[in-house]
């Protein structure tokens, strides 16, 4: 599970346990990896999604790139997990749709409200 913009706080914190029992849960049965990514600038959507899945530094560029976005060429997470034939669910921003091609995802959910 990736998070973006999500608090480490609300995560990590004293009363995480009453706000996310599933991933304390996950963390204290070592079942999953918690991990902390510090966003620098730029810290609009499109580079830092672009710096989440494939490490690449963002640059001030991707700022202007973030207002006409085009499929993701460089090598990232998500390709690497579809060709394992792997299943990935998307729920969010629909930025993530104009990055990666439809078929990166076995579902997706961008409207909250359904």
């Amino acid at each position: 599970m990736l998070v973006d913009a999500m608090r480490v706080d609300f995560v990590y914190g004293a009363e995480a346990h009453n706000r996310m029992p599933f991933l304390s849960r996950l963390f204290r049965d070592q079942n999953a990896i918690p991990f902390k990514l510090n966003a620098r600038p730029p810290t609009v959507t499109l580079p830092r999604l672009k710096s989440i899945v494939s490490g690449i530094v963002p640059e001030f560029i991707d700022v202007l790139w973030n207002f006409n976005t085009t499929f993701m060429k460089e090598d990232n997470l998500l390709r690497q997990i579809k060709n394992k034939n792997k299943s990935i669910v998307f729920y969010g921003d629909d930025t993530w749709l104009k990055l990666f091609e439809s078929d990166h995802f076995t579902r997706c959910v961008t409207d909250m409200k359904t």
